[in-house]
């Protein structure tokens, strides 16, 4: 099975790939919360 993890911080978002409790791929950009609050867009 399968499943997908997204963590998003303050300053980074990361997602995750996860096969029989193993990280099979991820995937990061330099964008969070933070930049939401500065700005007021959701665009990056």
């Amino acid at each position: 099975m399968y499943s997908v993890t997204i963590d998003t911080g303050t300053t980074n978002t990361r997602v995750f790939v996860w096969q029989d409790n193993r990280i099979i791929a991820e995937a990061s950009q330099a964008v969070g919360v933070r930049d939401t609050a500065i700005t007021g867009s959701k665009e990056t």
